[in-house]
């Protein structure tokens, strides 16, 4: 099935102070997903630090990377209920 991904959203959301205290950015990523068959999600990931838009983007893809990595290895052991 072929899976397209697309960022459609990058925005700051505001900021924070880390234990350091320091001021660090809070951005709100959110990718669509399209597929075959009608197959169409969004997935929002929020992340904290980056200081401009492309290292929020860079940031949320290395979480979003590892999220689908797990989603296959839990597709894999789904058990659909049985009737």
């Amino acid at each position: 099935m072929a899976v397209r991904i697309s960022i459609t959203s990058v925005r700051q959301t505001g900021a924070t102070v880390t234990p350091k205290g320091e001021a660090s950015s809070l951005w709100r990523v959110s990718f669509q997903l399209a597929g075959d068959y009608f197959l169409a999600t969004m997935v929002t990931i929020e992340v904290t630090g980056p200081q401009d838009a492309l290292g929020a983007q860079q940031e949320a893809l290395l979480i979003f990377r590892r999220f689908a990595r797990e989603i296959g290895g839990a597709a894999e052991h789904f058990q659909p209920f049985s009737n």
